[in-house]
C-alpha cells in the first residue's frame, strides 16, 4: 500500500483537512473540519490494489461499525470514497493522550 498524506487544507468529501494524526500499515488517520465547524477524525485507506484484500477489510469494518453503538466504540459518523477512490471512515474526534502514551 502507498501512504500519500493529505496536506493541511485540502478537502476530501467536504471534510477540510487540519492535521495528520497518525499513521498505520493500511491507513492514514487526520482531523478534519466539517462544514459545520465540528472536528472529526477522517481515516483514509493507502492506495494500493483495489483487488487486495485491504479494501475489503476496510468496506467491513465500516459495515461493522455502522451496526454498532456501545459507549466504549467509537461513532461511525459517515464513510464513502475520495476522489482518487480510496475508502475511507469519518469518526468521532477523540480528545487526550494516544494509546502508545500509555505503554
Amino acid at each position: 500500500m502507498t501512504a500519500h498524506l493529505l496536506p493541511r487544507g485540502s478537502v476530501v468529501a467536504g471534510y477540510r483537512v487540519l492535521r495528520t494524526l497518525g499513521q498505520g500499515g493500511s491507513a492514514t488517520v487526520y482531523e478534519v473540519e466539517r462544514p459545520d465547524g465540528a472536528r472529526v477524525a477522517l481515516k483514509v485507506m493507502h492506495g494500493g490494489d483495489p483487488s487486495s484484500v485491504t479494501p475489503r477489510r476496510f468496506a467491513r469494518e465500516a459495515a461493522l461499525m455502522k451496526r454498532l453503538q456501545h459507549m466504549h466504540v467509537v461513532p461511525l459518523l459517515d464513510f464513502g470514497r475520495t476522489e482518487e477512490d480510496l475508502p475511507f471512515l469519518v469518526l468521532e474526534l477523540l480528545v487526550g493522550a494516544s494509546l502508545a502514551s500509555a505503554v
